[in-house]
């Protein structure tokens, strides 16, 4: 009995020492389970937020690379538009330029067919004064052997030493007088047209070498335009070779459907298109250069091959109303006076004002570096454009910065007059 009593005693001992142990245990484990289950859910929750946040940067990537690109894209197709259009402006250029050398070679063919024809005529007058010579002399032999056995030619003094009696000498004197008068005439004439002829051989060559630099000059122009054409070509193989052929066969239908002589319907277009928008190109122009009118020419230290040169670098900018700079075009006074101000020489903005500046001069006294004013759209001198010579000017028209021939039916039809701004001191 006391050796149960004293087990049950030990068994309550060790509950009560056991059962704090068992309960600190047990929080202890609940505080492990529940810090575990926290930091999985922790976790999990942050396995749960990763994806969301990189699909959102990704997103934000794509984006970025979207406008990009699209950027990339409308710098490309502006870049292939300006190619284009640069393009055919420079084509244009070589087009009047090819006619211009057309027309100075057939005026070249012309010429030396003409001196061809002077040569011929000057041969037969050669033959014809051999012929008219041997004449004479067959007459006198044919007259002196009528009384004498004698043959072979004899001069026209033997005739007359050969008389035998006065009425004989009388007879023969009046007879190889009217001779010798006849054949004087006729070789008068052929003097006459010997002389004719050797003036229109100085005049013909003289044209043959007038038209000969004239072709020369044409011909290095050419061959300008042509390296310019094929450096753009070049420039445009380089792009985009579906959006060029986009962009080519556009502006391919409208250069076949508008022509040159559709000029002054574009150019009141883009006049009544700018008035409507609110620019006036006055407005742009200095008072005091609308105001001025100079009287006297500009000295400037430079030759025209430096202004030309400066002028063609801008061929193919667009045409723009009222524009005063490259970017984003000229107007015709704009681009005249863009290229002039680069060389210190101040210009009024407008082509009327413009053709108040400088001399008066005639058409057949044009120099390269002459202005030149036409009345396209409106009466007066609405366009204007520089002269380089050989009948032909660069301006700023509907099809932006390129050549024109004067003497085309458009232009011709439209001329107004030229004036001089500038002395250039280096020819």
């Amino acid at each position: 009995m006391k050796n149960k009593f004293k087990i049950s005693i030990f068994l309550c001992l060790v509950c009560v020492f056991c059962l704090p142990l068992q309960v600190q245990a047990q929080a202890q484990t609940d505080a492990l389970t529940s810090s575990q289950l926290t930091s999985s859910q922790t976790q999990s929750n942050s396995a749960k937020e990763t994806p969301n946040n990189n699909a959102a940067n990704e997103l934000q990537q794509f984006a970025e690379q979207e406008l990009k690109l699209n950027s990339q894209f409308s710098n490309q197709t502006e870049q292939e538009l300006a190619l284009d259009m640069k393009i055919l402006s420079l084509q244009q250029s070589l087009q009047t330029i090819n006619e211009g050398i057309t027309n100075d070679q057939s005026a070249l063919e012309s010429q030396q067919k003409q001196l061809k024809d002077l040569q011929t005529q000057e041969i037969q007058l050669q033959k014809q004064h051999q012929d008219d010579s041997d004449k004479l002399g067959d007459i006198l032999n044919t007259f002196y052997q009528s009384g004498n056995e004698e043959v072979g030619f004899l001069p026209y003094m033997k005739v007359l030493f050969h008389s035998t009696s006065m009425s004989d000498f009388l007879d023969r004197w009046e007879y190889v007088t009217y001779i010798m008068d006849d054949f004087r005439e006729l070789n008068q004439e052929i003097l006459i047209a010997n002389t004719n002829i050797t003036k229109q051989q100085s005049l013909i060559n003289g044209k043959m070498a007038s038209v000969k630099a004239s072709l020369e000059d044409k011909e290095k122009l050419q061959q300008t335009q042509q390296q310019l054409l094929s450096s753009q070509q070049n420039l445009l193989a380089q792009v985009n070779s579906q959006e060029k052929a986009t962009i080519l066969s556009s502006l391919n239908v409208q250069s076949n459907i508008e022509e040159l002589t559709q000029e002054q319907s574009l150019e009141t277009s883009l006049a009544a298109a700018g008035r409507e928008a609110g620019i006036n190109p006055s407005d742009a122009a200095d008072a005091d250069l609308l105001n001025s009118n100079n009287s006297q020419l500009v000295a400037i230290p430079y030759n025209f091959e430096s202004i030309l040169a400066y002028a063609e670098q801008y061929l193919g900018t667009p045409y723009v109303w009222g524009g005063t700079v490259p970017s984003p075009g000229f107007d015709c006074s704009g681009f005249v006076q863009y290229v002039f101000g680069h060389f210190g020489v101040k210009l009024n903005r407008v082509s009327q004002d413009q053709f108040k500046e400088g001399i008066g001069i005639p058409e057949t006294d044009l120099k390269p570096g002459d202005l030149l004013f036409f009345s396209t759209y409106e009466a007066g001198a609405s366009h204007v454009g520089i002269y380089i010579g050989n009948n032909i000017m660069i301006d700023s028209e509907a099809y932006g910065v390129c050549f024109d021939n004067i003497t085309n039916s458009y232009w011709a039809s439209r001329y107004l007059g030229a004036r001089r701004v500038v002395f250039l001191e280096k020819l």
